[in-house]
């Protein structure tokens, strides 16, 4: 069972560890005020997850088919810019084999849409534009496509709402939010520790986030292989 803990308990972290218990500093510290750095910090923790192996631990996918005709195509409802951190990879099912697609720059849109210029009408590439992903050659066939994405993350909705500490490392969050009530109070002593604390805790983060799956060692890719998909040429 996952190690969880709620906004309420974060918040009460952080005013003991801040040293701002009791109602004589709820006026300049309010629990509005911690709820904004707590969500500031719970954003923060989620990034440094994203930055280290996101596929083992954040990534989600999502899937369509596509249209005659159609270039540009809504996957899911979460699928927008605000809900998504990052792409990690696009996949298409071509014929049978299943093949990875490549970003196109805007520079090369035009030869990429020209009506005038023959294609077999199998999209080649891609681009993530605000909540659609258009695909290129326009597609003149049914093709399944699958994004591989890392989300954002949300804030919490209210005080029971609870995030997975990864085995405690919720505290991430709490020394972010003690550091922002720390400089807003000119605090500097403490405001210095918890800067180092977040190092030190970014270090166990990366660590944990590596670590998920240690059934195998890291293997080397040949990039070079054609039916890997990333070199398919454009149709």
């Amino acid at each position: 069972m996952a190690l969880t803990r709620t906004r309420a308990e974060i918040r009460s972290d952080v005013r003991r560890g801040a040293d701002i218990e009791g109602t004589s500093h709820l006026e300049r510290h309010p629990d509005s005020d911690l709820n904004v750095y707590i969500d500031a910090g719970y954003g923060a923790f989620h990034r440094k997850l994203a930055e280290v192996m996101p596929d083992v631990r954040l990534l989600l996918s999502a899937s369509a088919s596509t249209v005659s005709g159609t270039s540009q195509y809504t996957l899911t409802t979460d699928f927008s810019v605000s809900n998504v951190l990052a792409i990690y990879s696009v996949d298409m099912v071509i014929d049978g084999e299943k093949v990875w697609l490549r970003p196109f720059e805007m520079h090369e849109r035009p030869m990429l849409s020209d009506t005038s210029v023959n294609t077999t009408g199998v999209p080649a590439a891609y681009r993530f534009r605000v909540d659609t992903l258009e695909l290129l050659p326009v597609p003149a066939g049914v093709y399944t496509v699958t994004v591989w994405y890392i989300p954002t993350q949300s804030g919490f909705a209210n005080d029971a709402a609870t995030m997975d500490t990864i085995q405690r490392l919720d505290d991430y969050v709490t020394k972010w939010a003690i550091r922002e009530v720390a400089l807003k109070d000119k605090h500097w002593d403490l405001h210095d520790r918890m800067s180092g604390r977040l190092k030190e805790l970014e270090a166990e983060i990366e660590f944990f986030a590596r670590s998920r799956d240690v059934s195998a060692p890291a293997r080397v890719t040949d990039v070079y292989l054609a039916h890997r998909g990333r070199h398919r040429r454009w149709r």
